[in-house]
Formats: C-alpha cells, structure tokens, sequence
C-alpha cells in the first residue's frame, strides 16, 4: 500500500469520523436493561404546555380571548384532546397504529427518502428511538465500536496498543502501548481493517446523518401547540355558531313573549 492509497483512506477515515462523532454524541435511549442503548429524540411534553391563552400565542393563530376560559374548561373535561394532538402531531413520523403505546414502531411512509423504523419508547412514550435504518439495525454500541476502529491511528499508526490489567492490583484497565516490531505490517493491516470494516459503510452512515438531523428540527412542544390550536380554531367557529343560535332563540323568545 503506498502513501497516495494511505492519503486517500485518511481522507475518508476522517470524513466518517466526522459523521460518527455526531451519531455517537446524539440523545440516546435505552428501553429496559435488556435492550440495547439507540439513538433517540425526547419528545416528552407536559399537559400545561396547551393553555393556549398567552397573547402572543393567541395572535400567532388567530384565536380570542373571549374563549380562553371555555377553553381551560373544555381542557379539564375532555383530556382526549392533548392526547389527540399528541398522536397527530407524531403523524410526520411515518405509517402505524396503537400510537402512545411503549414499543410502537413507525415504518417509512410511501414516498420518504429512507427506510427506517422507530419505536416509541419510555414510560409514557416519550422518547423515539431509531431501531434500524436502510435495513440494518441501529445499535449506539456498534457505531462507538466502529468509531474506536477509526480512532485507533490516532493513537499511533506505527504501534500495537492493548488494555492491560492494571499495575497497582486494584483492577481496572490502563492503555499500554509499545513500539511495533513490524511498523509497516502493522500499518498495512490497519488500513485493510479499517477499508473493509469501517470505510465500508461511508455511503450509509452518510444518509444516517441526514435523516437524524431532519429529525433534529422537530420541536415536540411547538408541535403539540400547533396541534391544539387546531383544535381550538375549529372549537371556537362551533362556538359562536352556537352563541349565534342562542341569540336568534333568545329574540323569537322574546318576540312571542311581546306578542303574548
């Protein structure tokens, strides 16, 4: 292998470096004890997040004031609405059933640029978790063990490095390294480690970033306010359809208590 060959597996070594530090640094969760630790978005909200009666709120979407203590009432009777936004406001995710139930997978809707599933996770499913992507399962532990391969030049491309037991007989384990006996070899079997196990997977781990950082925008609380508010818009036009029959009721009441 030449020094033209080496330059351009660093250069690449370097580039899905880059995209591991970010999937190895992102939010992960772990389902239970025996599940293994994945990449994850926390999507808790809390039911105080929905009043809707901030004015500033109420001008982004057109809402009045007259009906923000209908409004607080109509909240405190019917809970189905924040968990019907909820639902809806997880639509963007992809295609399933059973939403806010723990280990609920998403899979791709038609016409998405991946194929990915998701499982909702957590107590009260507040974290989605990435389970698998492009068909391969998605394990924080795998992408931090391919990291470690990308990072072991970095220590010393020309030296054998190992764990070892700990000196002192308190257990643990330090890094020790040591000169190679065979620098060139060494170096040669590195590099034919790294292009068949780690650089492999460039293409994959390219489009692993973009759909993790699309996913990065979504704003769970932002989204369960637009929800709402939907919601709110259309409970609103009801109830002036309402007060307007009340009123036309009132008047004929009226009118035929005169004419009496």
């Amino acid at each position: 292998m030449d020094a033209g060959e080496i330059l351009k597996l660093e250069l690449r070594r370097t580039k899905v470096k880059d995209l591991l530090e970010y999937l190895t640094g992102h939010d992960n969760h772990c389902d239970g004890p025996y599940n293994p630790r994945r990449i994850a978005w926390n999507i808790k909200v809390g039911c105080n997040e929905g009043n809707l009666t901030d004015p500033e709120i109420r001008k982004e979407y057109g809402l009045q004031e007259k009906w923000d203590e209908r409004w607080e009432e109509e909240l405190e009777v019917n809970s189905n609405l924040f968990y019907q936004a909820c639902d809806d406001g997880l639509d963007f995710v992809g295609d399933t059933t059973g939403k806010y139930k723990p280990q609920c997978p998403w899979t791709t809707k038609e016409g998405d640029e991946f194929d990915y599933e998701i499982w909702q996770a957590g107590r009260s499913g507040g974290w989605l978790e990435l389970k698998s992507f492009e068909g391969a399962e998605v394990k924080l532990s795998d992408l931090e063990d391919l990291y470690g391969l990308l990072c072991e030049a970095d220590i010393c491309p020309e030296c054998e490095g190992r764990f070892v037991d700990s000196p002192d007989g308190k257990g643990g384990q330090v890094w020790h390294k040591t000169t190679c006996h065979d620098p060139e070899g060494h170096t040669e079997s590195y590099y034919y480690e790294l292009e068949n196990d780690g650089l492999n997977s460039e293409d994959w781990l390219e489009k692993l970033v973009r759909f993790c950082k699309s996913l990065d925008e979504f704003d769970a609380s932002k989204e369960l306010e637009h929800q709402l508010a939907f919601r709110r818009q259309e409970l609103e036009e009801r109830w002036e359809e309402e007060r307007k029959e009340e009123i036309i009721e009132a008047g004929e009441a009226e009118e035929r208590y005169l004419a009496f």
